[in-house]
């Protein structure tokens, strides 16, 4: 949990990405790629369906 006021930051490594995607509640994350502005892309597996995610750089999880 963050602080009011306080920025988040994406993970800097494959390892601390596939925690927080974990964290949101997908599992079986793999194919983790990182981007030239710090995001992370990734299949996982959520209710039982896989779905790609994309972890910003405020460390929010969105589907695509």
């Amino acid at each position: 949990m963050t602080s009011p006021g306080v920025p988040r930051t994406a993970p800097t490594t494959a390892s601390s990405a596939n925690g927080a995607i974990a964290a949101k509640g997908y599992t079986g994350a793999k194919s983790l790629t990182r981007d030239p502005a710090g995001n992370w892309s990734a299949k996982a597996v959520k209710n039982n369906q896989e779905v790609a995610v994309v972890l910003d750089t405020t460390g929010d999880i969105r589907e695509q």
